[in-house]
């Protein structure tokens, strides 16, 4: 089974899902999630980049979020096994989609071959304010909350981890992964879906380590040297039970998120520059 490096998936952010802008992708711009028996091909992470010379999109900076959304509400995706900072469509994973309100099941799909899954919600026409929880035997549960209500042509790319590749994200961020940390990985991008070059996250309470992600080395990986996102991702390891994150994008702050994160899960959580819910699920 093919394995495709971690920088392929995470630099091509927008495709995740649209997840942080909750609108559709460009055809060209996504990955083929049909069942495929081998892992989705993505572009090539130096070519799903943004232009460096170009500003984010930030015209949507304290908006609202989509406020249509056809119903019955479609969504397919891929869920992407990580190893050695490597990532394989995987079989067998449960994908439940759950609202934010009160986690309330809304839908759930098993993946396929090459992790293809597909779901169908009610919408009355509005938009979904959901999130993804992800399960498979011996990986971490990953939790995925888009940046805005989910408003249709999402193709979700989701993640899933063990222990041991966590710990080894753990161990280049300089911390040590015992397996009942929260560990919350953010994903700032701006108002097109596209990764914000040279974000960063201000987070509290502090977590234990931040540190973002270096995708232009010649061994792509979370490296605590960086002042600043490469590519729009920070991970946070030893974080609190609920977060505020505030996000920039050079002197622009966007608005703060809220974010929980749950004892040994992974927790990804995407932010846009619009005014959107907290990330937060009703208990």
């Amino acid at each position: 089974m093919t394995r495709l490096p971690v920088p392929v998936l995470l630099a091509a952010v927008h495709m995740i899902t649209g997840l942080a802008a909750g609108c559709s992708g460009d055809d060209d711009d996504v990955a083929d999630a049909g069942p495929t028996g081998d892992a989705a091909v993505l572009p090539d992470a130096r070519l799903a980049e943004p232009d460096a010379a170009a500003a984010p999109d930030l015209a949507c900076l304290g908006g609202p979020g989509p406020r249509t959304a056809p119903d019955p509400l479609a969504l397919a995706g891929v869920v992407f096994d990580v190893v050695d900072y490597r990532v394989a469509g995987i079989a067998g994973a449960r994908v439940e989609l759950r609202r934010r309100s009160d986690d309330a099941l809304l839908a759930e799909a098993t993946t396929g071959e090459g992790g293809a899954f597909a779901l169908e919600v009610a919408s009355d026409g509005l938009p979904v304010d959901a999130w993804f929880a992800v399960s498979l035997r011996a990986r971490l549960p990953t939790r995925v909350y888009p940046a805005s209500p989910l408003a249709g042509g999402e193709q979700p790319l989701l993640i899933v981890a063990g222990a041991e590749e966590v710990a080894r994200w753990y161990r280049a961020a300089g911390d040590s992964f015992e397996g009942g940390e929260r560990t919350l990985i953010s994903a700032v991008v701006d108002c097109a879906s596209d990764p914000i070059e040279g974000a960063t996250v201000a987070i509290a309470p502090p977590p234990a380590t931040l540190t973002y992600y270096d995708n232009d080395s010649a061994a792509p990986g979370w490296d605590p040297s960086l002042a600043a996102s490469r590519n729009g991702f920070a991970l946070a390891t030893g974080a609190a039970a609920s977060v505020s994150v505030t996000a920039a994008a050079g002197a622009v702050e966007l608005p703060p998120r809220t974010i929980a994160a749950e004892p040994g899960e992974l927790t990804l959580a995407f932010i846009d520059p619009r005014a959107a819910p907290s990330l937060r699920p009703a208990r």
